[in-house]
């Protein structure tokens, strides 16, 4: 895997993360990497390269930006007695790895370098990431509602992203709990599983949530599955217009969205514990057929010798 440089300043820092996550449409407050020059942008992003299958770094400037204190060249550099003036600027990065995936960036930035929001991006914020494949892979049925969400909380809309993320969780919460008691040792598995599947039959949520926090081993509380399962349940049990509100307080359209970005990472830490799991019980049972393969193979030339 490919990683950026760690030594790159705060700004450029900020700016990378506005860009590989800020949502559409919504003013980035922070402090813009500029020089007397103009726009200093930050040479490399860290984003999800569909032909890598992998998050790895992108760079700007086609492999050519000088590298010199974590930023890339000014974008058409004025004279230093030249204002920055409003425009919209679109900004390309590439795959350090394959020179093969590349996004673009579509920033509107006002005058002085002030303020700036993307107004844009190719390929979508919302379209084939390692999230989304993650989800795919055990809830292929939900990718409608999740790109739906996806779509809402890159656009600000926080308040239809909630609803999107608690529908599909509504909707696959048994499927998730499922997976977790098949992670779960041998013995765990062998005397919860009548318990599991009756309640899954009967659509009992909130009874399995229980019994599958009670039982969940020490190696996946250390991981934080017992903190993501009383998530789980507060987000489940709770109306989705009290959400954050608290004290009558107006609730804005950017928290809703930040509220929606939590319940979307829940969900991505619950199905990556799962898939670890899997992978690690997968190689454990690969091992063992191996290893009896080799004793079986020294057992047969023995009996032959």
């Amino acid at each position: 895997m490919t990683d950026i440089p760690s030594d790159i300043s705060d700004e450029h820092r900020e700016f990378s993360e506005f860009l590989r996550s800020h949502p559409l449409h919504t003013l980035f407050t922070g402090q813009i990497p500029s020089t007397k020059w103009g726009l200093y942008l930050p040479i490399y992003v860290h984003l999800f390269c569909s032909r890598c299958s992998r998050e790895t770094a992108f760079q700007t400037g086609g492999g050519l930006a000088r590298q010199s204190s974590g930023g890339g060249p000014a974008l058409e550099p004025p004279p230093a007695s030249v204002a920055f003036r409003e425009r919209t600027q679109q900004i390309e990065y590439e795959c350090v790895t394959c020179r093969g995936g590349k996004y673009v960036f579509y920033v509107h930035f006002t005058e002085g370098l002030k303020e700036c929001q993307k107004i844009g991006q190719s390929p979508p914020p919302w379209e084939d990431t390692r999230d989304e494949r993650l989800l795919v892979k055990f809830l292929p049925r939900q990718k409608d509602l999740w790109r739906r969400g996806r779509y809402c909380e890159m656009s600000g809309l926080g308040l239809a992203a909630n609803a999107y993320y608690r529908h599909l969780l509504e909707d696959s919460a048994l499927e998730i709990l499922e997976r977790l008691v098949s992670i779960m040792p041998d013995e765990d598995r062998a005397t919860l599983g009548p318990t599991v599947k009756s309640l899954v039959k009967q659509k009992k949520v909130s009874d399995l949530l229980k019994i599958v926090q009670d039982s969940l081993p020490l190696h996946l509380k250390k991981r934080g599955v017992e903190n993501a399962l009383v998530e789980m349940y507060e987000i489940m049990s709770s109306n989705i217009h009290a959400g954050i509100a608290t004290e009558n307080l107006p609730v804005t359209e950017m928290e809703r969205t930040e509220e929606a970005k939590a319940i979307r990472n829940m969900l991505v830490f619950l199905l990556t514990v799962i898939s670890t799991g899997q992978e690690e019980i997968e190689a454990f049972e690969d091992g063992v057929k191996r290893l009896r393969k080799i004793r079986e193979k020294h057992v047969a030339s023995r009996g032959s010798a």
